[in-house]
């Protein structure tokens, strides 16, 4: 539906010699870069629940990881930032820390 949207606008632009401005995001490498304090203070300005908050906040907090090649195993690294990858809310906390950067632009805005 977004494209269809996206080709009426341009082709409106083209008919009336106006302009169009567009803007495209990269979210190739998203997922590692989302910063783990922005979803909980974004749900908690959307009204989540404290219990539910807390919960999430955890999660997303004090996470370690080792990476494993054949037999051999890595020393322990923090994971400052990123949505956890295969978890099943993970889209879900994305758009959410997506959204919170969209409530920051001005307006005329059309996702």
């Amino acid at each position: 539906m977004a494209l269809a949207e996206l080709d009426a606008h341009i082709h409106r632009a083209n008919t009336n010699i106006s302009d169009l401005l567009s803007v495209f995001f990269d979210l190739e490498n998203a997922f590692p870069r989302v910063w783990h304090h922005f979803i909980p203070s974004t749900l908690y300005k959307l009204g989540l629940p404290g219990a539910l908050l807390c919960l999430l906040q955890n999660y997303l907090s004090d996470r370690i990881f080792h990476v494993r090649v054949a037999v051999h195993l890595s020393t322990r690294h923090s994971q400052k930032n990123g949505v956890p990858q295969g978890f099943p809310l993970s889209g879900t906390l994305f758009m959410v820390a997506l959204d919170g950067i969209f409530s920051t632009m001005n307006h005329p805005l059309r996702r």
